[in-house]
């Protein structure tokens, strides 16, 4: 197991007496990569700026940096007020994953969908993120593959 996957297995919520090579064969690293993804989509969906916030709490590290082909920003409050923001403009629009959340060596990607209020794909796109030793997200970069008169993304 490589220094990444040790400090991220020793740092993950889990049962107690598990070691990290035990916890990597089990799918916990696994696991916790799912949850980053679906807490970090989940605030996308929020609506609430504390209940938003407190899902990027979870998952976004404090001096985190995004960026997608429209904004490049830097820090949790920062993509609070950037989500707030793409939600204001679209409103009644939904993100969700649309592939298998690849990683490695502290990277993942995936593909996303943005539908609107009718269940209709208005965005489509990939996001590469990498993970701080905690397994949070450092850094996320969207990238837009088709667009339906839109300007909100992950």
């Amino acid at each position: 197991m490589n220094d990444y996957a040790t400090s991220l297995a020793a740092a993950l919520p889990g049962p107690a007496g598990l070691g990290p090579t035990t916890r990597r064969s089990l799918g916990l690293i696994d696991a916790r990569l799912d949850w980053v993804v679906s807490k970090y989509l989940a605030a996308w969906n929020t609506a609430g700026d504390t209940d938003r916030l407190r899902h990027l709490q979870s998952t976004w590290n404090e001096f985190g940096s995004f960026e997608d082909p429209l904004v490049r920003l830097q820090g949790r409050f920062a993509m609070n007020a950037h989500i707030a923001a793409c939600r204001a403009a679209r409103r009644g629009v939904r993100w969700k994953v649309t592939s298998d959340i690849a990683h490695q060596q502290g990277r993942i990607l995936f593909a996303w969908e943005v539908l609107d209020g009718q269940g209709r794909e208005i965005l489509v796109g990939h996001s590469y993120g990498e993970l701080d030793a905690q397994g949070r997200i450092q850094k996320m970069v969207g990238f837009f593959s088709s667009v339906s008169n839109t300007s909100a993304g992950p």
